[in-house]
């Protein structure tokens, strides 16, 4: 079998700065969903008060 050839995604074929870059960030550090979607927001949706 002939050796798969590592496809280079990076812009001007720069490699990243440290093994953050490229997308493995721990799972630990990835955003979470602190507030999820279907709960309404308590100013209107947007975001003006309407009692001023």
């Amino acid at each position: 079998m002939e050796k798969e050839r590592k496809i280079n995604t990076y812009p001007g074929g720069q490699q990243p700065a440290d093994r953050y870059d490229d997308g493995n960030i721990p799972r630990e550090d990835l955003p979470s969903d602190i507030i999820p979607d279907e709960v309404p927001r308590k100013d209107g949706p947007g975001g003006e008060n309407k009692n001023n």
